[in-house]
């Protein structure tokens, strides 16, 4: 009979290039999390949008700096305005119907000259800059949201192996149980004491054992290589990995610690999902902050120095052509119309907010759903796991006993066969509790939030 741990392993279709140099001899679990953390990149990816939300916050504080402009103006008039002018009424000499035309403006009419603006009183600009700063806490929320999976992922790939190579050490004993009892066989068959049924059945179940070895060693080496991409590290380094401690230890660890409480306190801290709810509805409520600024009255000082070009022949330096021009004044712009407009967004936001306790209120309910959930199957996988403890001590003891008896020639070579059948059976028991103690605990911690 064949018993095997089946463990899902969820590849990504490519897998990253780790970094080189990482030791990853005697690691442990916080190890091989702070290894993915370093070489993964999408956290990378979340550190670059911080800085990206910074490099737009410095570009909004530059509203604040005076903008100073300079600009040259050349334009050239071939047709000039032309206007009748009733000379009449200047000159009663020329009589009182007579006109004159004139042409005003000269071939060419040029301007250069400097200006600066200065923003005095705009608290948009204040109130846009505060919004973008709380981006800085909104990517925060993200990068730990994204950490906390990513630990979580790491600490499935890291028990998967550590119950992969306790699977193996069950094997390698399997299978040297299984070789020596079919040599035994063989050899009593060829004395006459056993016929040769018996002999085969022997066989098989060496055979069986050999490739129950095969594909446990397989699937460790899988499982390693999933490790190693889920950890960010080149899959070609699976082979260097050795843990710190082994299957015996880590559930040694899990049986001493007392069980937690529910605290539901203590989620706003520890859980990225509640802390981005939180930090959303504070968003809104810079966002509706930003949307009254932008209707405030915001006034503005203007400085202009140059000079203006009037000239019917080029280049444009004749004597007497160039006229200075100097002005400073002051705008004020009262928004009227916009502040009934930027009114129809508030109710959006509070409506967000609104959603976000909801929201919250659903997941803290969920998390202490889930909380009790894990709790039950810890208990359950922790006393199952050492019932079966117990019946693997005894199921091993029974092979033994089998196995003397039937040295002894009292016992049949079924007898033998049946009880490592049972011991297999006994192991996979084992093995299966251990890893759903494994999960549970990981369920607690994801829960509370203190996967580390």
């Amino acid at each position: 009979m064949k018993f095997s741990i089946r463990i899902i392993l969820f590849l990504g279709l490519t897998l990253p290039v780790g970094a080189i140099g990482q030791n990853l001899q005697n690691l442990t679990l916080s190890e091989a999390i702070q290894v993915a953390l370093e070489n993964k990149p999408g956290l990378k990816t979340l550190d670059l949008d911080a800085q990206l939300v910074a490099a737009k916050t410095e570009v909004l504080k530059l509203k604040r700096q005076p903008q100073v402009s300079a600009t040259v103006d050349i334009q050239l008039n071939p047709v000039l305005q032309t206007s009748v002018i009733p000379v009449g009424a200047f000159n009663p000499a020329l009589g009182s119907d007579a006109t004159a035309t004139v042409r005003f403006g000269t071939l060419w009419q040029n301007a250069a000259g400097i200006t600066a603006v200065q923003t005095l009183y705009d608290p948009s600009i204040a109130a846009q800059i505060r919004e973008q700063e709380f981006q800085q806490q909104l990517i925060v929320a993200d990068r730990e949201k994204t950490a906390a999976d990513l630990s979580l992922e790491v600490a499935r790939a890291y028990y998967a192996v550590l119950i992969a190579t306790e699977e193996l050490a069950f094997a390698k004993a399997d299978s040297a149980r299984a070789q020596l009892f079919y040599e035994e066989t063989r050899k009593r068959q060829e004395g006459g004491k056993l016929l040769q049924n018996e002999v085969n059945s022997a066989s098989i179940s060496m055979n069986a054992a050999a490739l129950k070895l095969e594909q446990t060693r397989l699937n460790r080496q899988q499982l390693l290589k999933n490790l190693c991409f889920r950890m960010g590290v080149d899959p070609g380094r699976a082979a260097e990995i050795a843990f710190s401690g082994n299957l015996a230890s880590s559930l040694q660890q899990i049986e001493r610690q007392n069980l937690e409480a529910f605290d539901a306190a203590a989620l706003v801290q520890n859980r990225p999902e509640l802390r981005q709810l939180y930090l959303d509805s504070e968003w809104q409520n810079l966002k509706i902050e930003v949307e009254k600024k932008r209707t405030s009255p915001t006034l503005s000082a203007t400085a202009y120095a140059g000079a203006n070009n009037l000239s019917d022949d080029a280049p444009f330096f004749a004597e007497n052509s160039w006229f200075g021009n100097v002005f400073v004044g002051l705008k004020l712009n009262v928004p009227i119309s916009a502040y009934w407009q930027h009114q129809q967004y508030f109710p959006q936001y509070r409506l967000k907010q609104q959603q976000n306790v909801l929201k919250a209120t659903a997941l803290k309910d969920q998390y202490q759903n889930d909380f009790e959930n894990a709790r039950l199957s810890h208990t359950l996988a922790l006393r199952s796991m050492e019932a079966h403890v117990r019946d693997l001590e005894l199921t091993r003891q029974n092979v033994h006993l089998i196995r003397d008896r039937f040295s002894e020639g009292v016992a049949l070579a079924s007898a033998v066969l049946n009880a490592e059948t049972a011991v297999q059976q006994t192991q996979y028991n084992y093995l299966r509790s251990a890893y759903d103690l494994l999960l549970a605990d990981l369920e607690l911690r994801r829960i509370l939030g203190r996967i580390k």
